[in-house]
């Protein structure tokens, strides 16, 4: 049912998640270390209007391929099919007011997926590649925790040792948070968990229960700034 045989961090939903956290905080990418990087550059800040601190994001921004290291998850997303992004932001811009590049975006225009990527990674290393040795040390803390557990008391144990906001009924898994709603049955497809540094307060999941399941729950270990 449920994997966490993981090698790595996955950087697109720790971007993604760190963006929640930067607009939580102001925008102040200073508050993500104490070495006190540089603020997020205006034209990265861009991205904050494709992932709002509270509501809906689309889940195009954290493909599976990710979980294989940021060029793969870069590249599967430029490889968005045009039907998805139309269908995905327009759930977004529902929500608030959107950009003209957002609008454009949802038509399918490659231009505008192109910088789209390039932005992305241009914050992956602004913003995160400084900290992503720190990141990764906490990652495999969490998931060496999680592994014993599950050798020695089983998957319920894991279950129900993952956040508060998790409960483990024996066949169901119930996650209790207004951003979630519905139920997602796996259908074999197994549960992917996966650990995360800007993860903050309540676990989350994919909006399309048609994705591949994958569960994001913070890491064991925060750092005292995102408390």
């Amino acid at each position: 049912m449920c994997s966490s045989d993981l090698s790595a961090p996955d950087p697109l939903w720790e971007l993604l998640l760190s963006l929640h956290v930067l607009q939580g905080s102001g925008g102040d990418s200073r508050r993500t270390s104490r070495r006190a990087p540089a603020p997020v550059p205006p034209k990265l800040r861009s991205l904050f209007a494709l992932a709002p601190p509270k509501g809906y994001s689309p889940d195009f921004l954290t493909p599976v391929e990710a979980s294989a290291g940021l060029a793969a998850g870069l590249e599967a997303l430029r490889r968005t099919p045009r039907t998805r992004l139309r269908a995905e932001l327009s759930r977004l811009m529902g929500q608030s007011a959107a950009p003209s590049w957002m609008v454009q975006l949802a038509r399918g225009d490659q231009d505008q997926l192109n910088d789209l990527v390039h932005t992305l990674a241009e914050y992956y290393q602004h913003v995160l590649r400084p900290r992503w040795s720190h990141i990764e040390q906490h990652f495999h803390q969490d998931i060496a925790v999680r592994t014993r557990v599950l050798a020695s008391q089983g998957i319920g144990a894991l279950l129900d040792d993952l956040h508060p906001a998790l409960i483990w009924h024996g066949t169901v898994l119930e996650l209790a948070g207004d951003h979630v709603h519905g139920d997602l049955r796996l259908e074999g497809r197994g549960l992917r968990l996966l650990p995360s540094y800007f993860c903050r307060k309540a676990p989350t999941v994919l909006a399309d229960p048609g994705l591949s399941p994958v569960l994001v729950y913070p890491m064991r270990r925060q750092p005292a700034w995102l408390r």
